[in-house]
């Protein structure tokens, strides 16, 4: 039973980071070149792990912008770190 449940679990997880990438691959392309301000720094910390994904199989695909502003740097890792660390709080729940 123990077994079945975490199976079931795996494939939601599996189903929801491929869901994610492809919501991040259509909606959240960072572009080289292109200056990026506070609110695409809020876009793409949101989305930093599934690009991070997809850029383990896509070369053109980052994960954080080269041109930025120190806004966006800033958000990007508020996001971040407010992201991760709820996700750290649900596997912890989860597991322990």
């Amino acid at each position: 039973m123990n077994l079945l449940l975490n199976s079931a679990f795996l494939l939601r997880l599996a189903f929801t980071i491929f869901i994610s990438c492809l919501i991040a691959y259509f909606l959240c392309d960072i572009q080289s070149g292109i200056e990026y301000t506070w609110y695409s720094g809020i876009w793409h910390g949101l989305f930093a792990i599934p690009n991070l994904i997809l850029s383990l199989f896509f070369d053109d695909t980052h994960v954080k912008a080269e041109i930025s502003t120190s806004a966006y740097t800033f958000f990007w890792w508020v996001i971040l770190i407010i992201q991760n660390s709820y996700l750290v709080r649900f596997f912890m729940t989860l597991f322990l």
